[in-house]
């Protein structure tokens, strides 16, 4: 990431248009996963993605009531994480029904809670609720319930040797909802990493409470082993990196121009999700230089590491986790650097279902279209067009100006699936045709629905004096040629498992089935939301809409009309499921 190394590379990167020509034109066969996906069809029936003259975005920043200046009191003298580092959790904190977002600030000022007023409007209240946090330099935070109560905690990173904050969603003798800072009882308080980047939860050893993984960048190896924490039960959480078999596996040998030597840690985030459908929950780990990793649950307390071929991502940076192809497995996209001599982007498809895969992934990025994505970081997958088939986004950019304008002012990426056309599964590169035309540096997203009305915003996140950028998504209310049908589906889990992570929700109509695991946790220094957005096309009424629970029970909805949100409850829950 040094300046010294990017300059080895950017010397050459006048190659790179020929690299990525020749790239696109490969693909060669299609996947078993594809052929698939492209018997089962658009949902819609006919019209695929991308050809309505309405753009998909528009940007809204100003009236959204969002406002804030993001950075480091040591401005001229910035560490790399102090660069890429800052933001975002999203999530219902006060179960009001809208997702609301909590911003790290840097140590300018305090982190930021904006309670969410409906129709892209926001209003900050951390100070209300104890989590004005100031003289944090902090990076990567996660609402999630920790604690099984039915409401959403905080995990804050710390960076810089300042200290990691886990805060519990509480109510005061006054009856004031507050968030109580727990992070010394629950054991996180003095971990030995330096910098904490990125946090995820998810409940690796089936008990029902959320565990939880960190990922240290920029920390050397000789104090790293503090990975995974099992959660005991409500009574805090316990080191268990080495136990499960990730002490020795995390820390890997990197490729010969890590910045900081081999004896570091060049973790950016975890992703929890069960990547061989074997209902346990594994772990896909994206880490500079050549270490991204796949470790699979062995469903007996530890994990182990494929060491697949495929995962050839030279600068792993940013993580979303879905099944793109619709044949129900997990795909990875994986946001990496183009250059000479570093590969780009990444997308793993997933080939569990595939008879005769010697491995679970294989690398389709060129015949998808997916490498050229400049200097990626955080990344989502949703359907932001609602046409039944997941797209990409993803921001980029680096503090590159005095070698390459490219990476200093270079779009987010906007990659929208064609859907199943000609066997193979493919995405248009589209940003600019769909509003997001700006040049300001990316480094966290948030992909959810703001205003409720359906379809997918984005709140991008960067650095320094504007560094916001809200796109509104017009899917809803656009072109009436515009395939335009949805279902929202949020699921209430049996506590203390209370989000349903691990999850599954199977959304079936006539032609096609889609299928979203529960996930919870960073797409890089930034969180997307629980809730579900499932796009319809032109299908008006689901014919299942089927939960698979993580601990095997099932529920099933049947003919559920569409553009509604549904949440659906646990069966050992006591609460009705409700339609609106």
């Amino acid at each position: 990431m040094s300046e010294l190394n990017l300059v080895k590379s950017i010397m050459r990167f006048a190659l790179v248009g020929l690299v990525a020509s020749l790239a696109a034109c490969g693909g060669g066969s299609s996947s078993p996963s594809a052929q698939k996906a492209s018997q089962a069809g658009n949902p819609s029936g006919g019209q695929q993605s991308g050809t309505s003259n309405v753009k998909l975005f528009t940007e809204v920043s100003q009236s959204t009531n969002i406002s804030y200046y993001q950075g480091y009191k040591n401005s001229g003298s910035l560490s790399d994480v102090q660069k890429f580092c800052g933001g975002a959790a999203s999530g219902d904190f006060n179960n009001d029904g809208l997702t609301d977002l909590f911003i790290v600030r840097g140590d300018v000022g305090p982190h930021l809670l904006y309670k969410n007023e409906g129709n892209n409007q926001f209003t900050e209240m951390a100070a209300e609720v104890g989590l004005a946090i100031a003289d944090h330099m902090g990076c990567g935070p996660t609402f999630a319930d920790v604690d099984g109560d039915g409401d959403l905690d905080l995990f804050i990173g710390g960076i810089e040797g300042h200290r990691n904050y886990l805060m519990l969603n509480s109510i005061n003798e006054n009856g004031e909802q507050v968030f109580i800072d727990a992070t010394e009882q629950w054991g996180l308080k003095n971990l030995a990493a330096q910098h904490t980047i990125s946090s995820s939860f998810g409940d690796y050893d089936g008990d029902g409470w959320l565990d939880l993984f960190l990922a240290h960048w920029g920390t050397p190896a000789r104090i790293e082993k503090q990975h995974l924490f099992r959660n005991n039960a409500g009574a805090g959480f316990i080191n268990v990196t080495a136990q499960v078999g990730l002490a020795s596996e995390i820390i890997a040998r990197p490729t010969s121009n890590a910045t900081l030597g081999e004896n570091h840690d060049y973790s950016f985030l975890g992703s929890f999700a069960d990547i061989n459908n074997d209902g346990y929950t594994d772990l896909l780990m994206v880490s500079d230089f050549g270490t991204s990793k796949v470790f699979i649950n062995s469903g007996s307390g530890s994990f182990y590491n494929t060491n697949e071929s495929a995962i050839k991502d030279e600068n792993g940076m940013g993580s979303a986790v879905g099944d793109i192809d619709n044949d129900g497995d997990l795909d990875w996209f994986v946001s990496a650097i183009l250059t000479f001599d570093s590969p780009g982007n990444r997308l793993y498809q997933n080939q569990t279902n595939d008879i005769g895969a010697l491995q679970l992934f294989s690398d389709t990025t060129n015949t998808m279209g997916v490498q050229d994505g400049g200097w990626g970081w955080a990344a989502c997958l949703a359907d932001f067009n609602l046409d039944g088939y997941l797209d990409i986004f993803h921001v980029n950019g680096w503090d590159a100006a005095l070698i390459d304008l490219d990476f200093s002012k270079d779009r987010s990426r906007l990659f929208i699936s064609e859907g199943a056309t000609n066997q193979t599964i493919r995405f248009n590169e589209v940003a600019r045709e769909n509003g997001i035309i700006s040049t300001k540096h990316g480094r966290g997203v948030v992909c959810f629905d703001s205003d409720n009305d359906g379809d997918t915003d984005l709140f991008v996140l960067g650095v320094g004096v504007e560094p916001f950028e809200f796109y509104q998504n017009n899917t809803i209310g656009g072109s009436a040629n515009q395939p335009k049908n949805y279902l929202t589906v949020n699921l209430q889990g049996l506590a203390p498992n209370t989000q349903a992570a691990g999850a599954r929700i199977f959304v079936r109509t006539q032609n096609t089935e889609q299928m979203r695991e529960i996930q919870i946790g960073s797409n890089f220094i930034s969180q997307n939301p629980v809730q579900q957005v499932f796009g319809l096309g032109q299908t008006d009424v689901v014919s299942e809409v089927l939960i698979k629970w993580p601990d095997g029970r099932s529920r099933s909805l049947v003919n559920v009309a569409a553009n509604q949100t549904i949440t659906v409850t646990h069966p050992n829950v006591n609460t009705r499921i409700e339609f609106k």
